[in-house]
């Protein structure tokens, strides 16, 4: 706890002399906790992003009654296919143009024992305006339960500067 105290404080110190309002404090897990920079170069496969939910649809509003998300915060994740790329979910895991991500099986129920649906995907072109994106952890709310999602939905990309990963 004292470390994420730490750091916040750091960030806080460092985004009024150095970026303005550019930086960004992750604590969630879905990607490391730590201090991300908002960049403006273009989005690719790999890409660590901010994403704002479509709260109007069902999954995204079941995401919100069962806390993985919170209804006015965007959520960080990793950009893990984009237009063209073929992409399957399944109880193995999530395939990009036929390549198995490694850790990527969707669970079968949440942490309090909620069943979760997987994303019903099969070989499924993304189309231009899509992208898939994943968090690091098991847990994460991502793509592989609520799907593709519109890259107007994606506000911006970051870049990590201090993760507690490597505390």
């Amino acid at each position: 706890m004292r470390k994420l105290v730490a750091l916040v404080v750091i960030a806080v110190i460092a985004s009024s002399i150095l970026f303005g309002n550019r930086l960004i404090v992750n604590r969630t897990h879905s990607l490391p906790v730590g201090l991300y920079y908002w960049s403006d170069v273009p989005i690719k496969k790999g890409s660590i992003v901010l994403f704002k939910p479509d709260h109007s649809t069902p999954l995204e509003q079941l995401g919100i009654e069962r806390g993985y998300e919170a209804r006015a915060l965007p959520l960080l994740k990793r950009v893990v296919a984009l237009a063209g790329d073929v992409v399957t979910v399944s109880s193995s895991g999530v395939s990009i143009n036929g390549q198995l991500l490694p850790n990527s099986a969707p669970l079968s129920h949440d942490e309090a024992g909620r069943p979760l649906a997987m994303a019903q995907l099969d070989q499924f072109r993304l189309r231009p305006d899509q992208a898939f994106l994943m968090g690091v952890t098991p847990t994460s709310w991502d793509s592989r339960y609520f799907g593709p999602v519109s890259v107007k939905l994606i506000r911006s990309r970051l870049k990590p500067l201090l993760t507690l990963d490597g505390w």
